[in-house]
């Protein structure tokens, strides 16, 4: 990724080419990947683009990486800073036929085929004895044709004592105490649209788009209480987010935020990938992997 700024038209583009052995592109079975992304027009303002290329496991019999930029313009001036190469966490979304009955409960036998995710990292260092600690917290994942499946596990040793407020859909109240913001940017364009489905642990729910919580998408989500911790259940249709059908050996910027706030004590965050600022920031999220 790099920033960028111009003083009129201009085209910038930043290109990744990594080698691998034959076959290592699964569409045209070719032995190298390449990653393009272009941004044309005029920009005053700082503005940030960034592309993403995957790398297998076997590491080991790659060739090269190589990363390019170009900077085209007939009189503007172009200013370009903070050309880096980073690791992102990301994860493979299973493609599967039987999929779970959204109840709450991740007892299904579909969920034996997901993904698994779980962390405890807090985005913030305890700043005192009343800071909250931080319980794992596990994601499932899984997609069929038409949705994308998450089910959440929250640890919580003490059920009783967390903040579990029922509230109308889209309520401020949704995102005050104990719950899980689901974050999904899907389409990795100039004007990024970035999707928030957050949960409560009583169950109530709020979505936004781009900050706008007047959008109501149509998924279907539950939440159950069980020995030990909180769990989710959610069915996101693709449609929702602006596919008719799953791109070939895409990649979807995707995080996920969890809030822990027991009595007397103050609110805990802690997340799968970590946001340096902003948990909106696309290119502080991980990514999840469609083959």
């Amino acid at each position: 990724s790099f920033w960028y700024k111009t003083t009129g038209v201009a085209n910038v583009s930043t290109q990744i080419q990594l080698f691998g052995p034959l076959g290592f592109n699964p569409i045209s079975g070719k032995n190298f990947r390449i990653v393009n992304l272009v941004a044309s027009g005029a920009s005053a303002n700082w503005r940030r683009l960034h592309a993403y290329l995957t790398i297998p496991p076997k590491g080991d019999r790659l060739g090269p990486l190589v990363l390019q930029g170009s900077l085209r313009s007939r009189d503007a001036k172009i200013w370009v800073d903070d050309l880096s190469l980073k690791p992102v966490l990301t994860v493979d979304l299973p493609l599967v036929q039987q999929t779970p009955v959204i109840d709450g409960r991740l007892e299904d036998a579909a969920w034996s085929a997901a993904e698994v995710i779980d962390w405890t990292k807090a985005l913030s260092p305890a700043d005192d004895e009343k800071s909250t600690p931080v319980q794992e917290t596990n994601c499932y994942l899984l997609i069929d044709v038409h949705n994308l499946y998450i089910g959440v596990r929250c640890v919580e040793p003490n059920l009783e004592g967390i903040h579990a407020v029922a509230a109308d859909r889209d309520s401020d109240i949704v995102g005050k105490f104990d719950h899980v913001k689901i974050i999904i940017s899907p389409k990795r364009t100039q004007e990024t649209a970035v999707y928030q489905f957050i949960v409560n642990a009583a169950g109530s729910y709020a979505e936004q788009r781009n900050g706008d919580a007047s959008w109501n998408p149509n998924w279907k989500m539950k939440v159950v209480r069980e020995k030990g911790a909180w769990t989710i259940e959610a069915r996101i249709p693709i449609t929702e987010l602006g596919y008719q059908a799953w791109p070939q050996a895409g990649i979807i910027p995707f995080n996920l935020i969890r809030a822990r706030k027991p009595t007397g004590r103050r609110a805990r965050l802690s997340s799968w990938s970590p946001p340096v600022k902003d948990v909106d920031v696309v290119e502080d999220m991980g990514l999840l992997i469609l083959d």
